[in-house]
């Protein structure tokens, strides 16, 4: 018992094996069924003059007058049946880091879209 090995009636020592212990199976990398994105769609809505306008206003570099800024409001807020449409068609077209910095510019109003529900709900779009 010395030397930590176990010993049997008659004195030998029995050495103890380390189970062999069989390797994991292969593990399967799933497919992910990855759904398209979100604001592409596959019939585009026409937009309205107005949302047109407001769209290549944001695809410039200028900043927007008081006019289009009420615009983006308008289309933020709007609870117009194809008022949604209208929106997910901008978005889908417009440099989204542009348009969140304009929708982010003026804070009072960017709480005021906030508060509004169909604001909320495009905000989180």
């Amino acid at each position: 018992m010395a030397n930590g090995g176990d010993l049997t009636a008659t004195g030998a020592s029995i050495e103890q094996e380390s189970p062999v212990v069989p390797p994991p199976p292969p593990r399967e990398i799933p497919t992910a069924n990855i759904p398209p994105p979100r604001f592409t769609a596959p019939n585009r809505v026409n937009l309205t003059e107005e949302n047109q306008s407001l769209l290549n206003s944001i695809r410039s570099s200028a900043a927007l007058t008081p006019q289009e800024r009420n615009r983006l409001f308008n289309l933020m807020t709007s609870s117009e049946e194809n008022g949604a449409a209208q929106f997910r068609e901008v978005v889908s077209r417009s440099d989204l880091r542009r348009m969140a910095s304009l929708l982010t510019s003026d804070l009072d109003r960017f709480l005021e879209m906030a508060r509004n529900k169909n604001g909320y709900n495009r905000i989180q779009e």
